[in-house]
C-alpha cells in the first residue's frame, strides 16, 4: 500500500542523509587476533573513507537541494520501508484516530439520544393504545372502549426536539434542557371510526324503543273517536352522537361520549286523513276569541255515512250567551262590528278541508267583500240564518273532524277509519275573471295524474 505524506524541508534532508549513510555501511570485523592488519593504516583508511562519504553526501544534498525544497512545499514523498518514514505515518495515523474518535463519540451520543427517543416514542404509543372512549347513557357509565382495538399507529415522531442539534443536551435518559416528560411526541393514528360507531350503536339498540304512531279510530256508536295504537318510543340524539364520533376520528384520544335517551312521542298519522287545510290568523283581539269558540264547537264532530253537517247550526247563534264577542265582519261589502265577527275564517278553512276530502258540498256562499286569508272564490261565509256551509259525508265510513286554533294557526283535519278515497286526491283551484269575480274548480288526481276537473262555483264580490 502506498501512503503519501507532506514533509517539511529539514525532515526531507535528514531522510536523504540517513539513506545515503545506510547505503555505504562501515565494515567491522569480528576478531583482531585473526586479522593481521596495521591498526594505524586501518584508522587512516577509515578516516579517508568517512571523509569521502561526507563529501559525497554533501554533494548529493546540494545537487538535490532545489528538488527537496520544492517537494517540501508542494509534493508528497512516497512511502518507504525506512523506520523514519514509518514513524511519520504513525504520527499522522494518531491524528486521524483522534478525529475518528471525536466522530465516534458524537455518533455514540446521537445513538444514545435516538435510543432514548425511541423508548419515549414507544411509551407514548403504548399509552395512546390504552386510551379509552367512555360511553355514558344518561350520565351513567355504560362501557369503556379501548382504542387499541380500533386504532392503527401510522407514525410517531418528536415535535420539539431536533436530533441533529439537540443530542448534545442528552445525558443518561434526560435531555439536560428538556425532561423526558416534556418531549412532545406526535403520534399519528388512524381510527376505524366506522367499526367503533357500529359497536356503540349496537350497544344502544336495547335502549331504543320504536315509536308507533296512532290514528283516530271512530267509535262504533259514533260517540267520538279515540287515538288508537299509540306507543311512545325512546330515541337517541343521533346527530350529536355522530358529531362527537366525527370529532373523535379527527382528534384520536380518550373521550367521554355522552348519550341521552329522549322520549319519542307518538303522532297521529295521516292514514285515513281525508282532507286537511290550515291558515294563519292574527293573534290577539276579539276575532281570535270568536275563532276559538267556533273551532271548539266543530272539533270532535262525527258524521255517519250520508249524514249532513250545517256549520251555522253547529257553532250556534253568535251572541254573548254563546261566548261570542264583537268583531269585524262584512255587511254588504262594508266592514262593521258584530257578534262572532271572524268566524268566517273557520268556515273558509273547513270548506278547504271538505273539498280536499272529496266530500259533497251542499251549500256555500262567498262574502260580500273579498277576503285575504284564502284565494278569491274559495272562501265560505256564515251570516245570520241565511248564509251557511253545508256538506254531506258521501262515503260508506263515518268521518271524524278535528278543528283547532292555536298559536295563530287555524287547522281542520277530517279523518276516516280507512282510506275511503281509494288513492284519489282532490285539489281546489280558482280562476279570477276580474278583481271581484272568480270561478272555482276541483281537480281530481289518481296516482298523481290529473284525471278530471269539475266546476264548483262562481263568486262575485261588492268590494
Amino acid at each position: 500500500m502506498i501512503r503519501k505524506q507532506l514533509l517539511n524541508k529539514s525532515a526531507a534532508i535528514a531522510i536523504m542523509v540517513a539513506a545515503l549513510n545506510m547505503a555505504k555501511p562501515i565494515v567491522i570485523f569480528a576478531a583482531d587476533d585473526e586479522v593481521n592488519v596495521n591498526s594505524e593504516s586501518v584508522e587512516e583508511q577509515q578516516e579517508e573513507e568517512n571523509q569521502s562519504t561526507v563529501i559525497e553526501v554533501g554533494k548529493r544534498v546540494r545537487e538535490n537541494q532545489d528538488e527537496v525544497a520544492e517537494a517540501s512545499e508542494s509534493e508528497y514523498v512516497e512511502e518507504s520501508t525506512s523506520g523514519v518514514i514509518e514513524a511519520g505515518i504513525t504520527e499522522v495515523e494518531v491524528a486521524d484516530s483522534e478525529t475518528e474518535q471525536e466522530s465516534y463519540t458524537i455518533d455514540r451520543e446521537k445513538q444514545k439520544c435516538i435510543d432514548r427517543l425511541n423508548e419515549i416514542i414507544a411509551e407514548r404509543v403504548e399509552k395512546s393504545r390504552n386510551e379509552t372512549i367512555s360511553l355514558y347513557i344518561n350520565d351513567e357509565v355504560y362501557a369503556d372502549y379501548n382504542l387499541s382495538g380500533y386504532m392503527t399507529v401510522v407514525d410517531a415522531y418528536p415535535v420539539n426536539f431536533d436530533i441533529s442539534n439537540d443530542y448534545r443536551n442528552f445525558d443518561v435518559g434526560l435531555f439536560k434542557e428538556t425532561p423526558d416528560s416534556e418531549i412532545e411526541i406526535n403520534v399519528v393514528r388512524s381510527l376505524d371510526i366506522g367499526r367503533l360507531k357500529s359497536d356503540i350503536y349496537e350497544a344502544l339498540n336495547p335502549y331504543k324503543v320504536k315509536r308507533v304512531d296512532a290514528r283516530y279510530q271512530i267509535r262504533a256508536d259514533l260517540s267520538g273517536a279515540d287515538i288508537a295504537g299509540a306507543v311512545n318510543g325512546i330515541k337517541i340524539n343521533t346527530a350529536k352522537l355522530d358529531a362527537d364520533l366525527a370529532h373523535i376520528s379527527k382528534n384520536v384520544g380518550s373521550y367521554d361520549l355522552r348519550v341521552y335517551l329522549q322520549e319519542d312521542k307518538a303522532q297521529v298519522i295521516n292514514e285515513g286523513n281525508l282532507g286537511s287545510f290550515a291558515i294563519s290568523y292574527k293573534v290577539g283581539g276579539n276575532s281570535e276569541i270568536n275563532i276559538k269558540v267556533a273551532a271548539e264547537r266543530i272539533n270532535g264532530t262525527i258524521l255517519a255515512p250520508g249524514q249532513q253537517l250545517s256549520v251555522n247550526k253547529k257553532i250556534l247563534q253568535r251572541n254573548a250567551q254563546n261566548g261570542y264577542v264583537m268583531g269585524a265582519s262584512f255587511n254588504q261589502g262594508v266592514i262593521e262590528q258584530s257578534y262572532g265577527g271572524g268566524i268566517c275564517q273557520l268556515s273558509s278553512v273547513m270548506y278547504g278541508a271538505v273539498l280536499r276530502g272529496g266530500l259533497q258540498v251542499d251549500e256555500r256562499w262567498e262574502h260580500s267583500g273579498r277576503v285575504s286569508y284564502v284565494p278569491i272564490g274559495l272562501d265560505a261565509a256564515i251570516a245570520g240564518d241565511y248564509k251557511d256551509l253545508k256538506f254531506t259525508n258521501n262515503y260508506n265510513e263515518p268521518i271524524y273532524i278535528r278543528a283547532e286554533a292555536k298559536n295563530g294557526i287555524l287547522a281542520v283535519n277530517i279523518y276516516s277509519n280507512t282510506d275511503v278515497k281509494n288513492g284519489i286526491e282532490y285539489n281546489p283551484i280558482s280562476v279570477a275573471e276580474s278583481n271581484l269575480k272568480a270561478k272555482s274548480f276541483l281537480q281530481i288526481f289518481q296516482d298523481r295524474n290529473l284525471i278530471d276537473t269539475k266546476y264548483l262555483d262562481s263568486s262575485s264580490y261588492l268590494s
